[in-house]
């Protein structure tokens, strides 16, 4: 659990470095960051809520630094 904690720390302060103005509801402060690493961990609306904020609809792909924060903390997580 300690463990868990510890890596959804990196990955907020991470992604609050890095999509705070692109997705400020979501990562905009450590806490939020924290919190939406929480719900991508446990799988709760992460979807809806914090890849359809993070991925921009106007282009063909999404941002490659997106999809490897994602599935990098997907995958740290669930081990």
């Amino acid at each position: 659990l300690a463990l868990l904690l510890g890596v959804a720390c990196v990955f907020a302060a991470v992604g609050t470095q890095l999509f705070a103005r692109r997705a400020p509801a979501a990562f905009g402060l450590f806490s939020r960051s924290l919190f939406t690493m929480f719900q991508v961990c446990t799988g709760d609306g992460w979807a809806t809520d914090v890849a359809s904020a993070l991925l921009d609809e106007a282009a063909d792909r999404p941002d490659p630094a997106v999809v490897l924060f994602l599935v990098s903390f997907v995958v740290c997580g669930r081990r």
